[in-house]
């Protein structure tokens, strides 16, 4: 059946193409448009159950919104959200981000799976 032969390599290269669309966007500095990339190529990669491509945009994901998350960090945002009286917290805070040893005043707290690593580094204790 070429047909299915077609389909069958359709499967095996959609989640691979979107994978790379995603790596072209982080190599062309578009860390928040990559995001999409990798979503869809693990819908894609579940959908037709290609678990390299699962494994690899599993991992890769949560690095992107690590990246996108501090991006947000920045002074004068921070600034901006005190002017208009509004608290800060941030997301997916793993310990190996520098603003949580001194955070700005208006950042309330943090959410993390990883709370002992944060107190830690908050602390200065040395993690090696």
């Amino acid at each position: 059946d070429e047909g299915a032969d077609v389909v069958v390599l359709a499967e095996n290269l959609l989640p691979g193409l979107y994978f790379n669309a995603g790596n072209q966007l982080i190599k062309d500095k578009k860390i928040s448009a990559a995001i999409p990339a990798f979503q869809e190529a693990l819908k894609v990669a579940e959908q037709y159950k290609n678990s390299e491509f699962i494994t690899k945009t599993k991992s890769m994901l949560p690095k992107l919104f690590n990246s996108v998350g501090g991006s947000y960090y920045k002074k004068e945002n921070l600034d901006l959200a005190e002017q208009s009286l509004k608290k800060v917290r941030f997301y997916g805070i793993d310990g190996k981000e520098s603003f949580i040893i001194n955070p700005h005043p208006v950042v309330a707290g943090c959410i993390t799976d990883y709370p002992d690593v944060v107190l830690k580094k908050q602390k200065g204790i040395s993690m090696s």
